[in-house]
């Protein structure tokens, strides 16, 4: 077919190398909405025909808090197509994710999507005290492998960093709500 890959003479790359980074000029009306949208795919070889994907960024990409809960639900199926079980990074920083969004991720994480997802960043979004209590509840379902989470600079009051702290309280994970915070829950 004339492609290169790995297995496909692309040989084999070592483990957390970038593997390749997406870019679609949108052309007007649609998905786009004549934006241009970066995806940054991270993965290692586990044989030398087998990539798999241990992680996207799609860092920037301010169409996605625009598209609200559907956006997310993409995201969530580019994340199912490109790595299934094996996500374990997800990176949604300074991309207008709001509550509605977040709200998609947990059903769906509740759902089985990333079950071993370790490391979940959501700085410079739009997450108030309902998404970090939507977050919070997911906890207790999912999330068991979460090491990292970080959602600083959201309009998170009190209320939701408590809730967030709590939920977190017999976890591992650093749980970062302010910059400058260098803490586990």
């Amino acid at each position: 077919t004339g492609q290169q890959g790995p297995g496909a003479g692309g040989g084999v790359r070592a483990a957390g190398q970038k593997v390749g980074v997406g870019q679609r000029q949108g052309g007007g009306p649609g998905p786009t909405g004549g934006k241009e949208v970066k995806v940054e795919v991270t993965g290692e070889s586990v044989e030398s025909d087998k990539l798999v994907i241990r992680g996207i960024e799609l860092n920037g990409n301010q169409m996605l808090g625009n598209g609200g809960r559907d956006a997310m639900l993409l995201v969530v199926q580019l994340g199912m197509l490109t790595a299934g079980e094996s996500l374990l990074r997800l990176h949604l920083d300074n991309t207008g994710v709001s509550d509605d969004g977040v709200d998609a991720l947990a059903g769906c994480m509740e759902g089985g999507f990333a079950p071993r997802l370790q490391v979940l960043w959501l700085n410079d979004n739009d997450v108030t005290d309902r998404g970090a209590a939507r977050l919070a509840g997911a906890v207790g379902v999912c999330m068991d492998e979460v090491q990292e989470l970080y959602l600083y600079r959201n309009p998170i009051g009190g209320a939701g960093k408590r809730l967030l702290r709590d939920a977190f309280r017999h976890k591992t994970a650093k749980v970062l709500l302010s910059e400058g915070e260098k803490r586990r829950a």
